[in-house]
């Protein structure tokens, strides 16, 4: 990709700014992992000097931080206003795998465990989720086990998408008899359907903790009495 350069009687230089290189270091980081992804390489693959990046971003990190918003973006929490507590963390759940998994697996995993405080999106994804999940009667003590059991699940469902099927083979030699059993039913979709089967578990387990705490909605209901979440869309329109 080579970027615009100004008009005549100006100076050949490529136009830049924050929102051309985020997207084009998520462009390259969707087949890169990001040990490969340098700001040279950046630079290069935008037509433009390495120092010209550092106009517009302080660092590396503060690129691929741009990056997980750029991915965060993609992730639908809108359906926590309008579904149950289970459903829609199994939609967001989801929504939350098919946009990691658009990254490079390495990437993906890299990526995700970045601190949360450095990418506004991401804090105001996680607050968003927290208020709805409150507002469904679950202590807040029970909550952040909850939210990383889920990004647990994408980053290893993200890493079992991207991966080709073969890494799961078995060995030829027939040393693995019921393995090989296993291997060779699996189903032409396997992925997805492991992501399924995952998720109807986890949902599964949460549901049985739900209950065997005696949980409520109106137990936390005064949390939707406050007003609409942060980055909530307004009434009428649905966040994408």
């Amino acid at each position: 990709m080579v970027v615009q350069t100004r008009g005549a009687g100006r100076p050949e230089e490529a136009v830049l700014d924050r929102a051309l290189i985020v997207d084009t270091a998520y462009q390259l980081l969707r087949e890169l992992g990001v040990e490969d992804l340098t700001m040279a390489r950046l630079a290069r693959e935008l037509g433009v000097k390495t120092p010209s990046l550092y106009n517009h971003v302080a660092s590396k990190a503060a690129l691929l931080n741009d990056v997980r918003g750029r991915v965060v973006a993609q992730i639908d929490t809108s359906v926590f206003d309008s579904q149950p507590w289970d459903r829609a963390l199994r939609h967001w759940a989801q929504s939350y795998v098919a946009a990691f998994a658009t990254l490079h697996p390495s990437s993906a995993a890299s990526i995700a465990v970045l601190p949360m405080e450095a990418e506004p999106a991401t804090m105001r994804m996680y607050d968003r989720v927290s208020r709805n999940l409150l507002a469904s009667g679950w202590p807040a003590q029970e909550l952040l086990p909850i939210l990383v059991a889920v990004e647990s699940f994408v980053v290893g469902s993200v890493l079992d998408i991207r991966a080709p099927d073969s890494y799961m083979a078995p060995r030829g030699d027939g040393a693995e008899p019921f393995y090989r059993r296993v291997f060779d039913a699996r189903p032409a979709n396997r992925a997805a359907v492991s992501v399924d089967v995952g998720l109807n578990a986890l949902i599964a387990g949460l549901s049985q903790r739900y209950a065997d705490l005696g949980l409520h909605p109106s137990a936390s209901r005064a949390v939707h009495d406050e007003g609409p979440a942060p980055g909530a869309p307004k009434s009428g329109s649905r966040k994408g």
